[in-house]
């Protein structure tokens, strides 16, 4: 059973480009009306580059016993823990 209706969408979809229209024609006629000199849009490398003016929370970092680090990581690949001595030596009392 479709419960979708149509004549809602194009009904919301004709008022939504209204008031897209009108938002437009309100911004061209503040644009028109004011006076002042419009600056000259920032450069792309500078926004590209600048840090956010929002403060964003940090990122909760949690503490990873396993990162040893990259170069560890690669020993291991090449040689594996069971092929060290150290662990096939069983310990005898």
């Amino acid at each position: 059973m479709q419960t979708f209706k149509w004549q809602d969408y194009i009904f919301w979809m004709k008022k939504e480009n209204a008031a897209k229209a009108s938002a437009y024609t309100l911004k061209a006629s503040i644009n028109a009306a004011s006076s002042e000199v419009p600056k000259s849009p920032p450069s792309k490398w500078k926004t590209f580059f600048s840090r956010s003016k929002t403060r964003a929370e940090e990122p909760v970092v949690k503490n990873n016993i396993y990162d040893v680090g990259w170069i560890r990581n690669l020993c291991e690949v090449m040689v594996p823990l069971s092929e060290r001595r150290s662990f096939s030596c069983k310990k005898s009392e």
